[in-house]
């Protein structure tokens, strides 16, 4: 049996794990990340990098790696298109195009299948001598003792059992998370009872016939006759590969269905194609009663998983990962009590929930109700209104903004609350992403990886500063000029290290006790 200690030991070498382990890292950790599997899963999900992922990407120092590899073309964009029924019945409108909300973000939108961002992420970590990869090696089990927790692991090529301790455990691992069992957390469940194929094909022909609706990263058909589950196509790469999402009979198998037939359904008339993998997967929602248990975390579909709908799942894996870093680092060097742990569960766990129940769930019940509708009655009049509606009737990108207001180390407004709905906004509001001011470039290589406090030019920071030297809590000033914060009306913002808005004002002076409220429960 093999023994190691370090410092944080991360299960799960997908992009959330390595994410958080560049995250820490760069904090001055020593980080070991374990992956079951040797090498990257060629499987292509997770493509829809939103603006704020590449924010995180940016701060890991893995965009350029990430931008480097993009499979598509740049006019692919990262929108899809709804279409009645199947891709070419003529009807369509354009649908999550994040590219609208553009200008409230430092970067902007990437589209490659996560076996490449989880490449970018890795080549990045290679970058860093406090990260150790260990692959081919399974977690069996964990169990805590007073100050550290010890892991368990089989080397599955060896057979070798190996044992790491470790000051805090992160469970990374996927939504059949072992970490979380042996946590003893338990998970909230709703199935919807439905078996979801994957199908990776490969069809020069599809590009040509689709060159006649707006040319989109994705395709989904709305048909009446799976009740508001979708049929959905999407690009892979430039080369005539392509990945299809679709509901099945629960009893379906790789070798007893024409799946051809039904991608000739799904876009309207007959094509030539060659399918190079079948898989399958449940829908169903999923979320931990809580994200933590003393020194076991757990992050990424071992918290939360629903289905691909809408490109969610690994962004909100990656703010995850961005939300519990800064704060597992300031309690691993002391700065704060290890109660702020509690505030990732509070966070995070919220905003997942917010985001199944109105932006996946929501939208599912929306498409079934108008389907059923609408069903053979398409060629009524009242159709052609009904379904230019529904570009502006569901919750979409410029409602998905997720925000942390009302919680327990943010100053703002009584009342609020934690949700993924929100607007965005470029006022800076206590709990919310700070949107980037106008003229001025690059903004995110300007901000602190800890705090951050802007203010404008007679702003009085020395009592904020005294604050930081009495925490020995890191923090950086920037002073911007009156027409800069004007923007986001606001005369001195203080910035958390994953760039939301711990607390704001008007005053002349950042009042007394603001850092410490940021930390502290």
């Amino acid at each position: 049996m093999t023994s190691i200690e370090t410092e944080i030991v991360i299960v799960g070498g997908g992009p959330v794990g390595i994410g958080l382990a560049i995250d820490l890292a760069q904090r001055g950790h020593e980080i070991t990340v374990v992956e079951k599997y040797q090498h990257l899963q060629q499987v292509p999900k997770g493509q829809n990098l939103t603006p704020r992922t590449m924010e995180h990407l940016t701060a890991w120092g893995a965009s350029g790696f990430a931008r480097a590899l993009r499979p598509t073309s740049r006019k692919t964009g990262n929108g899809g298109l709804n279409c009645w029924k199947n891709l070419l019945s003529g009807h369509h409108y354009s649908w999550l195009n994040r590219e609208n909300v553009q200008q409230f973000y430092y970067q902007t939108v990437e589209r490659l299948p996560q076996y490449l961002t989880e490449q970018a992420l890795r080549t990045r970590a290679e970058q860093l001598e406090s990260i150790h990869l260990l692959t081919d090696c399974e977690a069996t089990g964990c169990s805590q003792k007073t100050k550290n927790v010890h892991t368990q692991f089989l080397n599955r090529s060896t057979g070798e059992k190996i044992v790491i301790e470790s000051d805090f455990l992160v469970g990374c691992d996927g939504s059949r998370s072992v970490i979380r069992d042996a946590a003893m957390i338990k998970q909230t469940n709703n199935d919807h009872d439905k078996k979801m194929a994957l199908i990776v094909f490969r069809s020069q022909e599809l590009d040509e016939l689709l060159s006649t609706l707006p040319f989109s990263a994705f395709y989904n058909a709305l048909d009446p006759k799976l009740q508001g589950y979708w049929k959905f196509i999407g690009r892979v790469n430039d080369q005539g590969d392509w990945f299809f999402h679709a509901p099945v009979a629960n009893d379906c198998s790789k070798d007893d269905f024409d799946f051809t037939a039904y991608l000739h359904e799904t876009v309207g008339q007959p094509f030539s194609l060659t399918i190079s993998y079948v898989g399958f997967w449940d829908l169903r929602f999923a979320v931990a009663e809580r994200y933590r248990t003393d020194r076991i975390l757990i992050a990424g579909d071992a918290a939360h998983s629903h289905p691909p709908y809408g490109g969610y799942g690994i962004n909100t894996g990656f703010e995850d990962a961005r939300n519990l870093g800064w704060k597992l680092s300031f309690c691993q060097k002391g700065l704060a009590p290890d109660e702020l742990l509690d505030t990732y569960d509070e966070e995070r766990r919220l905003v997942f929930q917010s985001t199944a129940d109105h932006f996946i769930e929501h939208l599912i019940h929306q498409d079934r109700k108008f389907l059923n509708t609408w069903d053979d009655r398409d060629l009524e009049p009242e159709f052609e209104t009904a379904w230019g509606q529904r570009t502006t009737d569901n919750l979409t990108v410029m409602q998905y903004e997720p925000h942390y207001s009302g919680s327990s180390i943010v100053d703002g407004e009584d009342g609020g609350s934690i949700s993924a709905v929100g607007d965005h906004q470029i006022e800076a509001r206590a709990g919310h992403h700070l949107a980037p001011p106008p003229d001025y470039d690059d903004f995110q290589s300007s901000l602190s990886k800890d705090f951050t406090v802007i203010c404008a030019e007679d702003t009085d920071l020395s009592e904020i500063m005294h604050e930081s030297k009495q925490l020995k809590i890191p923090i950086q000033a920037i002073t911007m000029t009156f027409k800069q914060m004007a923007s986001w009306n606001r005369s001195w913002i203080l910035l958390r290290p994953d760039h939301f808005v711990a607390s704001s004002g008007n005053d002349s002076e950042v009042p007394v006790g603001q850092l410490k409220k940021a930390i502290i429960p």
